[in-house]
């Protein structure tokens, strides 16, 4: 069986190392690719990937809304968050998922945030922001999305600009959902420091690098890896037609041992 993730740019992907240590430790019989394309090739590569050489794929930064409108048949997840991050190959149909979803409110569980009637600024307006979108409403939370900019002849009631969240003195939680400050542009952040350091709680869903400089400026540890992790099983589920028995805080450190032996091999090159 071959899986694959489709993306505009991968080098900062740990997506392989995952599901192959998922494989290996399950005793699947699969192996794992990247697919870099640019977007003009997009509709081009999932018409080959609709050929079967692949089961499934996963779909990262920026085309989960792309594929989203390229399936044939949409989980109840995906109709409601409108864009998708899995998708399963199965009778020449496609059918998409999003996994995003649930390994989001696995980390928010995993960490002990409370939700619940706290309001959550939700930084991008990309496909990731809309599955933390319904994970926040799910877990009670009132949210708005951050944009940079929003057309005034159009009614925007959930969303706001970064101007405008600078003005806001009591900021609950913070979730990062663009690429600022991801790998190989580290050293970056989406917001100003005065701001990270004015929200209570700040996520990053950035997994590479662990510790962004949105998360250092805010002194938080919630990074994105966790959440990576737990999509990842969640998309192997829904490959395999079956629930894994697996511990997932223990398998997310075992990853973790991974990626640091594999940095460090690249270090000591």
């Amino acid at each position: 069986m071959k899986y694959a993730l489709i993306g505009e740019k991968l080098g900062h992907s740990y997506s392989k190392i995952i599901h192959e240590a998922l494989y290996k430790k399950l005793g699947i019989d699969a192996s794992y690719d990247l697919i870099e394309c640019e977007a003009s090739e997009l509709e081009a590569v999932l018409d080959k990937l609709k050929t079967g050489e692949y089961q499934g794929y996963n779909v990262t930064i920026p085309y989960k809304i792309d594929v989203f409108n390229h399936a044939d048949d949409l989980s109840s997840e995906v109709i409601k968050i409108g864009s998708t991050n899995t998708v399963l190959d199965k009778d020449d149909k496609l059918r998409a998922y999003n996994t995003d979803y649930y390994g989001f409110i696995d980390m928010v569980r995993h960490y002990n945030i409370d939700f619940k009637d706290k309001n959550v600024y939700i930084l991008g307006t990309g496909g990731a922001s809309l599955a933390v979108k319904a994970a926040t409403i799910d877990l009670g939370g009132k949210y708005k999305l951050v944009t940079r900019r929003i057309d005034k002849s159009i009614n925007h009631a959930d969303k706001i600009t970064y101007d405008d969240l600078e003005n806001i003195k009591d900021i609950d939680i913070i979730v990062n959902t663009t690429p600022v400050g991801m790998y190989p542009n580290v050293g970056i952040s989406p917001i100003k420091e005065e701001i990270a350091k004015r929200a209570k709680v700040v996520i990053d869903i950035i997994f590479n690098p662990r510790k962004t400089k949105l998360l250092m400026d805010a002194n938080s540890s919630y990074d994105g890896l966790y959440m990576l992790v737990s999509q990842a099983v969640k998309s192997d589920e829904i490959w395999q037609n079956k629930k894994f028995d697996i511990n997932m805080d223990e398998f997310v450190r075992e990853i973790e041992e991974l990626i640091f032996w594999i940095h460090s091999e690249d270090y000591l090159e």
